[in-house]
């Protein structure tokens, strides 16, 4: 059975795909630490809401160039 954190997990992989160019690197990017992150890895966020949106929140700024 599918969940609502299986469909979240594979939104984000999607908009990850889409900002980076290709599943390899969004797989890639998910599991490395990063600095936007408190050098954490992307993954380790996707266990609570609040960590999807951050995920989603630092996919949206990538993509738009916004560093801060």
């Amino acid at each position: 059975m599918i969940d609502a954190q299986d469909i979240s997990i594979e939104c984000i992989r999607a908009q990850a795909a889409a900002v980076l160019g290709s599943p390899q690197t969004a797989e890639e990017w998910l599991a490395e630490p990063t600095l936007a992150l408190g050098c954490r890895s992307p993954a380790t966020f996707l266990e609570t809401a609040e960590g999807f949106q951050t995920v989603s929140d630092l996919l949206v700024r990538m993509e738009f160039g916004v560093y801060i």
